[in-house]
């Protein structure tokens, strides 16, 4: 709401002539008297000057009776409004540009006022990737500082310190400097000059990243010379050690070696931090800056770049890696000794110019081996026995213990453990017994990382809380067990699974029967979701439980109507169904990204709500597995590889899966030893404890879940887990892994050729075992290695999986091999829209080397006259919300510019051109029309925008909102354009996971690709792998047109290809109809 005086503060700016005054005028326009202008000021320090109604229509409401809130917001600086205030003013209604105006007038006001405004901009926190009415308020501070305050100290607030560099890239013409449309308001470079080696080296002293707008800053001031080069090179090796993600990691590499030429003396005198980096690099980078590290080492340094380096799992990097220290001579004894065991593992390669390399290495360094450098064999062992789930232990309910607990930091947001469990029992009993302690407790500060801690923590008052509020089922429980007097935990596990048995729950019952105390339903809840009820007599269990006549509270207020023993004997009747997994897209403000979540369960029971509990509570679509800890993979969800190897949640729920009462299923099994890659001592001793209490099984991990992305085929990942696994004495868990990741995959490439290589080094050691009588013939049958080695050709899949099969034993059978199934198949197709527009694919005007999409503006209905001599390109902005908005925003390219402008609406019945408009998400969603799957087609590619293409269209493809239609019919219009190219999409036909829905993009190429070889053309260049292709998929496609899912005369065209092409290509057509068409 407005403040009450809002209306006396516009009346005198009205009075005092400010709303017809030019800005310039602002400084020295009056203020009224005393006693006005402290009234004025009340009434702009707080309160709303505007509301948004969207009920029973949209609206907007202006308290300010229709003023500039720019010139109020000046207005109110003048009078000496808080700075605070001023920034949020600014950040909800500023959209003018005069900074220098804001920086005088702050200035005005005397230097504590100034100094106050700064330390307010600084706070107020924004993006800093960029400059906008967010986050531009720190530039007003930088005209502050350099033409008012230069005798300041540098604020080393990174939001001031971003400004500033976005400030400086502009004024010094920078290539990664961020055009915002104002720069002409912006600090000049004679404004900036003077402070600039101060400000700069601020940035550095706050570790500001040189991949960021930062580099390019520090690169213009070298060039300048105000800022040395060692101290450029100093804060650029800072920025390498802190490089987390791989474009981050090659920007600094780039900037290194190639914008600054380090240097040898340079690598030395950094010594230190390039070793930090080489340890979390990408094998790429391990390699480049390992053999220069290698080559100007001292001698006795040269062993702490080099084993980094000869463990990068490419073959490339471990030839350069082996040359390097061929050609460092000087090395003696005590330099070799670290390596020495590595290159004799690396002799043993089963890459020829490896072992050759790492032999005449030892050679050299006179340790030739005498026998043969095989690597030891691995000792295979068959998982134990199934373990005897132990009982869920109490701690004491001591303030010593649970402090204990509490210190360690081992709880993060939304983790349920036993020893989460532990510690919330404990704390109520100690409620119970000396509630003064467990106050204590609550108002300690050692308990600040226990998540569930604000929500029970006594002291803490507050209203009811509503099952909604705490974004927890676990928390809403802990929150209103501590608000009551209760004489027990309904819902204590009763094994460290965290489960109940019936009988604890019964024993529970009694003790509130004999209490007379009524049970809280979010405790009810969470005890029925653990209830385990296998075994149980459901007809003399609910004649049992209909004895207890106990009440039921809701939100600590409100009775239900029925008892808890009416409760549980309807759920025993009708539990609350196990849900499956599905694939989705969780789409926020900001991003989608693939999740793998609960299919929501309803729920069954007539007098509680359990599902609604359960589903309502859940964290970003992921369910809490301490709550329904039988429910298999659908609850672990949350269970994934963590680039963190120390982070705690997934060290707590890999340490709470190794509790399971029954075999880990396939998707817990797999990201269980995934989690942890790499790894660290907690994840690490969880799996080594699933294995151990036989919950860990040989071909139970499914690389379909690792990371619960369906779609990934992370098989490096794969292949190091499997090396890790074996490393730990489970081999027998790595052997199958990998042979189920080859399984998955149609064709060969570097990923599955590095799997089979792991798998030859694995061979040996499983043919022993086998020859032992340790491991089963049936582990040799390895249908996902069969598969590849009986592929024509030589790639080095098939040439490893053959040489793995030739060191097995024959398996007493062969299992089938990649059976084609017909799953998904018969999936209705989803609704669509024919809308054919007038769209294309075309070059960019401004990057030839991307494709985008050109309308034809003079066929579609519009009033934009104009238009004319523009070009108008779809672009990617808002993209992602074209179903829900009903809108394509354009880009107008005239006079060698690109503006968007433009938007083109769909009415119901064709797509109208307009002016650009805030987008409307006031109507339903609209089907996926045919322009939308020809824009997403047509841009997939290299580049930000064509990896953004890929994952929208995915995305689609996941919820089945795309037709085989559509991919038909504009396909069909793309193979027409040369510049366009199938390949970006043809990546997502690896596994037959999408084929029922975009098989026309192999059948709408080849047909292409006739009709240009009719014509006289060359073969597309793309056309061999549309080939192969169809080749991999074949037995898929040929029992899918034999059940009618595909037209026979669909692959007529392949039958053409047959008889027009030669070469290769000749031979891969006969072969893909074949697979096709001939049984």
């Amino acid at each position: 709401m407005p403040h009450k005086y809002l209306n006396a503060a516009i009346a005198l700016y009205r009075e005092l002539g400010w709303p017809d005054a030019a800005i310039e005028q602002i400084p020295t326009l009056p203020l009224g008297d005393a006693k006005q202008q402290e009234i004025a000021r009340q009434g702009l320090s707080s309160g709303k000057w505007d509301r948004i109604e969207r009920r029973p229509i949209y609206r907007h409401v202006d308290y300010l009776s229709g003023e500039s809130p720019h010139k109020l917001t000046l207005f109110a600086l003048r009078l000496g409004v808080a700075p605070k205030r001023i920034i949020e003013l600014r950040i909800e209604h500023g959209h003018r540009t005069d900074f220098w105006l804001f920086a005088q007038l702050a200035a005005a006001r005397g230097r504590d006022y100034a100094l106050e405004f700064i330390a307010a901009a600084c706070a107020s926190g924004g993006n800093q990737d960029v400059l906008d009415s967010d986050t531009d308020f720190n530039l007003m501070s930088i005209f502050l500082i350099t033409s008012y305050l230069r005798d300041y100290d540098i604020p080393t607030d990174t939001h001031y310190l971003m400004a500033w560099l976005h400030a400086a890239a502009l004024a010094l013409d920078c290539p990664d400097a961020i055009n915002i449309g104002h720069n002409q308001n912006l600090p000049n470079w004679v404004e900036l000059e003077p402070t600039f080696t101060r400000h700069l080296r601020a940035c550095f002293a706050a570790n500001i990243p040189l991949w960021t707008v930062a580099g390019s800053v520090a690169m213009a001031g070298l060039e300048l010379g105000l800022i040395p080069r060692k101290e450029v090179v100093s804060a650029a090796v800072s920025s390498l050690a802190t490089a987390v993600s791989r474009s981050q990691q090659r920007h600094m590499v780039d900037f290194l070696f190639q914008e600054l030429a380090l240097t040898d003396d340079d690598i030395v005198n950094h010594w230190d931090g390039f070793i930090e980096f080489l340890n979390v690099a990408a094998p790429h980078h391990v390699v480049a800056l390992g053999e220069r590290m290698i080559t100007s080492a001292t001698p006795e340094c040269v062993a702490d770049a080099a084993i980094p380096a000869l463990y990068v799992p490419t073959l490339t990097g471990q030839r350069r890696i082996l040359k390097a220290l061929t050609l460092r001579a000087d090395l003696d004894d005590t330099a070799i000794k670290p390596l020495l065991d590595r290159v004799l593992e690396l002799g043993g390669s089963t890459d020829k110019e490896v072992s050759r390399r790492a032999l005449a290495l030892a050679e050299q360094w006179g340790r030739a081996p005498e026998t043969s450098t095989s690597k030891a064999l691995y000792r295979w062992q068959n998982p134990p026995s199934l373990w005897q789930l132990p009982r869920f232990e109490r701690m004491p309910a001591s303030v010593t213990a649970i402090v204990e607990v509490l210190a360690t930091g081992l709880f993060d947001t939304g983790v349920t453990t036993v020893e989460t469990e532990q510690c919330m029992v404990a704390f109520l009993e100690l409620c119970r017994l000396d509630p003064d302690a467990a106050a204590r407790i609550g108002a300690g500060k050692t308990v600040d990382d226990a998540w569930w801690w604000p929500f029970f923590a006594p002291e803490i008052q507050s209203t009811p809380a509503s099952m909604y509020d705490n974004g927890s089922a676990i928390a809403e429980r802990n929150y209103q067990l501590v608000r009551s007097s209760v004489p027990c935990m309904l819902s204590e596990p009763s094994f460290v699974d965290l489960s109940i048995s019936f009988d604890d729950l019964l024993a529970r019952l009694d003790i509130y029967s004999a209490h007379n105390v009524s049970i809280l339903e979010p405790d009810l809840v969470v005890a029925l979701c653990r209830l385990n009820t296998a075994n149980i007599d459901i007809s003399s269990a609910q004649h049992k439980l209909r004895s207890y006549t106990i009440k039921i509270v809701r939100n600590l207020t409100h009775e239900l109507p029925h008892t808890v023993g009416e409760v549980i004997a309807d759920f025993l009747t009708t539990p609350l169904g196990l849900p499956s997994l599905e694939r989705g897209v969780s789409r926020g403000n900001a991003y989608h990204t693939l999740v793998t979540h609960a299919e929501e369960a309803a729920t069954t029971s007539h007098f509680i709500d359990v599902g609604g509990y359960l589903f309502n509570y859940s964290n970003h679509d992921h369910l809490d597995p301490g709550i329904v800890p039988r429910w298999g993979d659908v609850a672990w969800t949350r269970l994934r590889f963590r680039r963190n190897a120390e982070n705690i949640a997934a060290n707590q729920l890999a340490q709470q899966a190794a509790r399971s009462a029954t075999p880990l299923m396939p998707g817990i099994a797999m990201n269980l030893i995934a989690a942890t890659v790499g790894g660290n001592g907690a994840g690490q001793q969880a799996i080594v404890d699933a294995w151990s209490r036989g919950l860990l099984l040989p071909g139970m991990p499914d690389p379909a879940f690792l990371d619960w992305n369906p779609q990934g085929n992370s098989h490096a990942k794969l292949t190091r887990i499997a090396q890790e696994l074996a490393d730990m004495g489970m081999v027998a868990i790595a052997w199958h892994l990998l042979d189920a990741a080859l399984a998955r995959c149609i064709t060969p490439t570097t990923g599955t050729a590095q799997v089979a290589r792991t798998l030859l080094e694995f061979a040996p050691s499983v043919a022993s075992a086998i020859e032992n009588g340790d491991a089963s013939r049936d582990v040799a049958q390895l249908p996902g290695v069969r598969r590849f080695a009986d592929l024509d050709g030589e790639n080095s899949t098939s040439k490893h999986a053959r040489q793995v099969i030739e060191k097995l034993p024959s398996p007493a059978n062969i299992a089938a091999i990649n059976q084609p199934t017909l799953a998904g198949w018969d999936d209705p197709e989803p609704p669509v829209i024919i809308d054919n527009a007038p769209v294309y694919c075309r070059t960019s005007p401004i990057d030839p080397k991307r494709c985008v999409v050109k309308i034809d503006h003079t066929r579609l209905n519009h009033r934009c006259w104009e238009l004319s001599g523009a070009q108008l390109y779809v672009s990617p902005f808002c993209f992602d919300m074209v179903l829900d908005s009903h809108e394509i925003i354009l880009d107008k390219y005239q006079d060698g510019r690109m503006t968007s402008d433009y938007a083109m609406r769909w009415n119901g019945s064709q797509w109208i051109l307009k002016p650009k408009t805030p987008l409307d998400f006031s109507y339903p969603p609209i089907p996926m029309p045919q322009t939308v799957v020809f824009i997403l087609l047509a841009t997939m590619g290299p580049g930000k925008t064509g990896n953004a293409a890929q994952r929208l269209f995915l995305n689609f493809l996941i919820e089945k909102k795309i037709s085989s239609q559509l991919i038909a019919l504009t396909t069909r219009e793309l193979v027409r354009t040369p510049e366009w190219s199938p390949l970006p999409a043809l990546k997502l036909l690896r596994t037959t996971d999408y084929l029922p829905t975009l098989w026309p993009l192999l059948s709408e190429c080849v047909s292409g690709a006739v009709a240009a070889i009719s014509a006289g053309e060359a073969p597309p260049a793309w056309l061999g792998k549309i080939l192969n292709s169809c080749i991999a998929h074949g037995e898929t496609l040929r029992a899918a047109t034999a059940a009618g899912y595909i037209p026979i005369d669909t692959w007529i065209s392949l039958q053409q290809m047959t008889e027009i092409a030669t070469g290769s290509i000749k031979t891969k057509a006969l072969a893909a109809y074949a697979a096709i068409i001939q049984q």
